[in-house]
């Protein structure tokens, strides 16, 4: 048996969305200081998901800690390509395996009537640019620098 050595990886272009991937996710963690001096640390996560290559739906959590209040404020969207996937395919499925899951015959029915979970928020619209990458989930936006810059721009909106 000859082993394969895998492909170096190349940033940014590596960092762009797979087509055939049905999960994908980008993030990042931050510590930051405010202009008057207060310590927050970020975190958020992009995801890119779907079964087939077309009408991935899109998810983004993320949260701000305020490290000297010790407080944190957490968010949660996603985009109407991702409802359509839970009700078509993923809720229909797990439900499937579990009737007896009165949570998420709830959360079915809800989304159903498109009432969207209280911890949650739908954004309009998602896209992925390539070379160099950048993930825009509404009005919030990570974008990565070239191979030989270790850096990022983000910018989240609080809802």
């Amino acid at each position: 048996m000859i082993e394969r050595l895998p492909e170096p990886i190349s940033l940014p272009t590596d960092a762009g969305p797979h087509t055939l991937s049905n999960i994908e996710w980008w993030y990042e963690y931050a510590y930051l200081t405010g202009d008057r001096g207060g310590q927050y640390a970020v975190m958020a996560s992009f995801f890119r998901v779907g079964e087939t290559a077309c009408k991935k739906g899109h998810y983004l959590i993320f949260t701000l800690i305020d490290l000297d209040k010790k407080e944190k404020q957490s968010y949660s969207l996603f985009d109407a390509n991702l409802r359509l996937q839970m009700l078509s395919f993923y809720l229909p499925f797990y439900l499937l395996l579990h009737p007896t899951d009165t949570q998420m015959w709830k959360l079915y029915k809800n989304l159903l009537l498109n009432q969207i979970p209280p911890e949650h928020s739908q954004f309009k619209a998602a896209s992925i640019q390539k070379n160099q990458t950048k993930l825009i989930y509404g009005e919030n936006e990570l974008a990565f620098f070239g191979e030989k810059q270790d850096r990022f721009t983000l910018h989240l909106k609080k809802i």
